[in-house]
Parts: C-alpha cells; structure tokens; sequence
C-alpha cells in the first residue's frame, strides 16, 4: 500500500466521492483524474471505506483500490491492476 492524495466530494448524507488522485515518485507528483468508481461494501471496520476507481495511465484504462482511513483522513493506494 502507498500513501497518496486524494481531492474528493463530501455529500451532505457523509458520502465521499473521489476525484482525484496524486501519487508521488521520489520528488516527482502525477495527478490522474477518476474516470469511475464503486464503493466497495462495508467491512468488519467501521472507519475505513473502500473504492475500486479506474483511471487512465498511459492511455490505459487501470483499475486500483482506494482505501479511505476516516479516523485520520489519511488515503492509501492499494495496487494498480
């Protein structure tokens, strides 16, 4: 899992709805913008949502998991498949 940004939308009802990500290479950045996602169902883990997010890297479309700590607001990228 690695650290990374994420600019998202807060809905009145609590939702968080990612938009974009940025992932850090050494001192380099690369913004990518969602193309879509899903929120994945509730674990065991209250204060951790999760989301499957497709974004285009390279003129291909990805497909990773987010994971959203909503205890610290902290955003860990878990693989790009």
């Amino acid at each position: 899992m690695k650290p990374c940004e994420v600019i998202a939308s807060h809905t009145e009802s609590g939702q968080v709805v990612p938009l974009k990500i940025k992932v850090y290479e050494g001192d380099e950045s690369t913004v990518f913008v969602i193309k879509s996602y899903v929120e994945l169902p509730q674990t065991y883990q209250k204060d951790i949502k999760r989301y499957r997010c497709k974004v285009v890297i390279n003129d291909i479309l990805r497909e990773y998991e987010l994971i959203f700590f909503k205890d610290s607001l902290k955003w860990v990228l878990a693989g790009i498949k």
